[in-house]
């Protein structure tokens, strides 16, 4: 089997994006400027920036056996993505998400999941998962993430896990055999807050200090963002630019961390390639408008910090 540098377990959906000046309240109309749709999804988006930035990526998900599903299968082999391990389902729809953007970049979101939790423990291939450098999990049901994750562990793979707003609904106890087998946890500020029920950020990271996970990365919107590894604390400003769209920016950075880790960069030049990435993917329409490693270089020889 061929190998693959990182493989994406999640959701892949599609997404109907809306921009308007600003939210509408009850009663009232907004008339939209731009009308979108295309693939979305953390995972996929995941799988997607990977191979964008220039490795190689697979997913493992589900799918409608639908119009829906038919263009998202599509655009990920279009991208070169590995699909050989997403499960089709017969009698759903494929997930779907509806996205409202205003004027400043700010999201709303509603979604359907649909047939987009179909893959089961029994589903997996240990083989498949074998064959990774590194295992991605966002937000999925957690039966099936925690075997993916046990299979990776056994099998000398690096697991990587985004909780994603599904999960920030519960504590770290939710997950606590998915996070025995996690090397690297990627979350945004509001999701470590949740999860641990604290605001206080040294509290926090105390808290996740019993899972003994290497790599915590905290992404933090306009404040940056900070990584915590075995103990030592590193932070990184964002880079400055207009933000178009926020939606999928916590994916595209953490395809450029873990391109940084596939690299194996020291932790700065890490993280100071996942902010570029995720500052040009927010001057950008679309969740996968995730920049190329060309770009992302060009980009930063521009930067003076």
């Amino acid at each position: 089997m061929t190998e693959i540098d990182v493989v994406g377990l999640g959701h892949i959906l599609m997404d109907i994006s809306i921009f308007v000046d600003n939210y509408p309240g009850v009663d009232e109309l907004a008339e939209i400027k731009d009308l979108r749709y295309g693939g979305g999804g953390s995972a996929a988006n995941l799988a997607v920036g990977i191979r964008r930035l220039g490795k190689r990526s697979g997913f493992i998900g589900s799918v409608g056996f639908d119009d829906f599903g038919r263009i998202l299968l599509d655009e990920l082999i279009k991208e070169g993505v590995d699909i050989s391990h997403v499960k089709i389902v017969v009698n759903k729809q494929s997930c779907t998400s509806f996205i409202g953007i205003n004027r400043h970049g700010n999201v709303i979101i509603f979604e359907y999941l649909g047939a987009g939790e179909e893959v089961t423990p029994k589903d997996l291939d240990p083989s498949y998962i074998a064959s990774a450098k590194i295992l991605h999990i966002t937000s999925f049901r957690p039966d099936t993430a925690i075997e993916a994750a046990t299979i990776a562990n056994e099998h000398g793979v690096l697991v990587s896990i985004d909780p994603g707003r599904k999960w920030e609904k519960h504590k770290f106890d939710y997950i606590r055999k998915l996070l025995e087998n996690t090397d690297i946890l990627i979350l945004n500020a509001l999701e470590l807050s949740k999860l641990t029920r604290t605001n206080d950020e040294s509290k926090a990271i105390k808290i996740l200090d019993k899972y003994d996970v290497e790599h915590v990365i905290i992404k933090k919107g306009s404040q940056g963002s900070t990584a915590y590894i075995n103990g030592e604390k590193y932070e990184q400003p964002i880079f400055p630019v207009k933000v178009v769209d926020t939606t999928g920016a916590g994916d595209a950075f953490d395809a450029g961390y873990l391109y940084g880790v596939l690299e194996k960069w020291p932790i700065e030049k890490t993280l100071r390639f996942a902010s570029a990435v995720a500052a040009i993917k927010v001057s950008r329409k679309g969740a996968r408008s995730i920049p190329t490693r060309q770009e992302v270089e060009e980009f930063l020889a521009n930067q003076t910090r």
